[in-house]
């Protein structure tokens, strides 16, 4: 059973199918399968044509490599690999793998005998970048996003900072402020936003460009220096929004539609 599936479609004008690129998981895989495939306009016939197999450690490693390099080639048959794909990560560490792709920074991937409707495509590298996040989608809805309750900061110079972190439970970025002390130790606050996938562009484009209105943190912690404000304005409220945004950018790869 097929349990984590997307699929990208890519441009062309064909009159009797479509083509698109995939990743896929397979119920108790411990790696994802990528590929090409085609489906008729009426959509009752679909095929898919597998690529390379890439276990879950290894995906951040092909998902950087292709948004670096921005190359996918379509080959036809016969397919210049034997049975198994040459990016396929089976017996690699980590390292190993990041090696291997840089051999070769294209990821070919086989259309076998469609290959007529494809001779005149090629991937953009927009497309590409869109293609490795839709494998870390894939990567996240298998196994879990790896960056859950994984703290970021933004330092704001004056002995505050700012805390970030996503929560898979609520599915929102928790943030909140705290303070260094005089042995330099964080002291962290109660978050005071939880702030959704919908909601991420336009909070961080308002408060990007309203320098002049201030943000309020509630939950400070104990101790709060009284010489340190609980609200935020000015350059250091665009830090926050560019923090956040880069953190919504790996928490919804591809999903974040606006960038101050």
């Amino acid at each position: 059973m097929i349990d984590a599936y997307e699929r990208l479609m890519l441009p062309g004008d064909l009159k009797v199918s479509t083509i698109f690129l995939y990743a896929l998981h397979f119920e108790e895989a411990n790696h994802l399968q990528v590929g090409f495939g085609t489906e008729t306009k009426s959509g009752l016939n679909r095929a898919h044509i597998a690529g390379p197999a890439v276990h879950e450690l290894h995906v951040p490693a092909l998902a950087a490599c292709l948004k670096q390099h921005k190359r996918v080639g379509l080959v036809g048959a016969p397919a210049p690999w034997n049975l198994q794909h040459p990016w396929s990560s089976t017996g690699n560490t980590v390292d190993g793998y990041s090696e291997l792709l840089e051999e070769e920074p294209t990821l070919w991937l086989h259309v076998d005998r469609y290959e007529p409707l494809v001779e005149n495509i090629t991937v953009e590298p927009d497309l590409v970048d869109r293609f490795a996040d839709l494998i870390l989608r894939v990567r996240n809805k298998v196994w879990g996003n790896p960056i859950d309750w994984d703290f970021r900061h933004v330092e704001l110079l004056d002995g505050r900072f700012l805390w970030l972190c996503y929560d898979s439970t609520i599915e929102k970025i928790r943030v909140g402020m705290g303070f260094h002390s005089p042995e330099n130790e964080k002291q962290y606050g109660m978050h005071t936003y939880a702030i959704g996938k919908g909601e991420i562009a336009q909070f961080c484009a308002f408060h990007y460009l309203y320098l002049d209105g201030p943000i309020q943190f509630m939950g400070l912690p104990a101790r709060w220096p009284h010489e340190l404000s609980p609200f935020l304005a000015g350059e250091p409220k665009q830090d926050f929004a560019k923090g956040l945004l880069r953190l919504a950018d790996e928490v919804w790869p591809g999903e974040i539609t606006h960038e101050p």
